[in-house]
């Protein structure tokens, strides 16, 4: 008898789902999982649960990990510009003109991507620039995400192994109930 986890009620009605998350996803995942594993009991059902609760974990933690980034680029922008404005030459000297900049910049507007690009070149940098300076405002708290995405991916791996060596386990003791079978 296959276990899936649509049967298992109550156990499985609660999705690890946040803001900006769907079920379906969730669902789609979990059904590919089980189909994957195809769980015998009850146990390896678990298992399976866990395993997709630590994956979609990880993937989520990924992806804040990256929006992270992006929330920070502005703020990197506005100090890069800062830290290497030429007072002589400069550009930019306003900070309220700067931050306008940047918001526009993000919101996308193509003027200011090609006047960003312009401050940035006159400075001998580039949007890698803007990112490495993001990344390193933010580098503790990547760290941890980093921290957080190795111990679900770690978690992850252990329920794979316990399904797999209680799979073998049961196979060992078949083949030995077999080999006792006179014949």
């Amino acid at each position: 008898m296959r276990v899936f986890p649509k049967d298992l009620g109550s156990l499985f009605a609660k999705r690890p789902i946040i803001l900006g998350e769907t079920t379906e996803a969730y669902d789609e995942l979990l059904s590919k999982a089980t189909a994957a594993v195809d769980p015998t009991d009850i146990l390896e059902a678990i298992w399976v649960k866990d395993i997709v609760d630590l994956i979609w974990e990880s993937q989520r933690l990924r992806r804040l990990k990256a929006g992270l980034l992006l929330t920070a680029r502005k703020t990197a922008l506005e100090r890069i510009i800062q830290v290497t404005d030429d007072p002589v030459s400069s550009i930019m000297r306003d900070r309220s003109e700067l931050q306008t900049l940047g918001s526009r910049w993000l919101e996308g507007e193509v003027d200011a991507h090609a006047e960003v690009a312009a401050i940035l070149k006159q400075r001998g940098l580039n949007l890698d620039s803007v990112m490495a300076q993001a990344l390193s405002d933010k580098l503790i708290e990547i760290e941890r995400i980093d921290r957080m995405i190795a111990s679900a991916d770690a978690r992850r791996n252990k329920a794979l192994s316990e399904i797999e060596r209680r799979r073998e386990s049961l196979a060992r003791r078949v083949k030995s109930e077999a080999d006792d079978i006179p014949g």
